[in-house]
């Protein structure tokens, strides 16, 4: 785990009248080696209209290349997948805040599979567990292939190993919380999985 730190620039309008694109596919399949964005937390809401996703964010992520984003939940605003969907493709799921028209295209959890790796991708408010990072893993525990989970909701960036699952929270890239950085993050997959924290300010 490693961060980069930098300076949060402004912001970059959202287009106008955008509509969902490439965040309603289903396809979980994806070839390595690949470079997975990690976004959550994003609390971005409808209005005002022109609102944007950091500047930072969306250069750090085409910058590192990724070929596919996976968004934690609590995203709030379609507008905000569609921004990201400008980078490359996204998978998401729904979170607690969310809304119903969230909720009738987005799953509560969902397995994405990158050559021969199985990363779980839930928000972790739901289910038995102490905390937010026992919620998100015991979320796949029925399945012994998920060996890395993807979760948001606590807002803090979190990068563990835990029973030979990486349990990884990307933090907020918007809504920071108590956490001293806003933040992201990246799963570098190829024959293993690499992930990366990255804060900025």
């Amino acid at each position: 785990m490693s961060g980069r730190a930098g300076a949060a620039g402004p912001g970059r309008a959202a287009g106008a009248g955008s509509s969902a694109r490439d965040w309603t596919r289903t396809s979980e399949l994806w070839p390595a080696p690949l470079t997975v964005g990690v976004v959550s937390d994003t609390h971005m809401y409808p209005e005002p209209h022109g609102r944007s996703l950091p500047t930072i964010l969306l250069d750090e992520l085409a910058k590192a290349g990724v070929g596919l984003i996976l968004h934690g939940g609590d995203i709030f605003a379609p507008w905000v997948l569609d921004q990201l969907a400008e980078i490359a493709p996204v998978l998401a799921v729904i979170g607690n805040g969310d809304s119903g028209d969230m909720r009738r295209v987005l799953p509560r959890s969902r397995v994405v599979m990158v050559a021969g790796h199985h990363l779980g991708l839930v928000h972790g408010h739901e289910g038995p567990g102490r905390n937010t990072p026992e919620r998100a893993r015991l979320g796949f525990a029925a399945n012994p292939y998920v060996r890395c989970v993807v979760f948001g909701h606590s807002h803090q960036p979190y990068s563990r190993l835990k029973d030979d699952v990486i349990l990884f929270n990307p933090g907020s890239p918007t809504d920071k919380r108590r956490a001293p950085y806003y933040s992201f993050g990246l799963l570098r997959i190829a024959e293993t999985i690499e992930p990366e924290l990255v804060y900025f300010v």
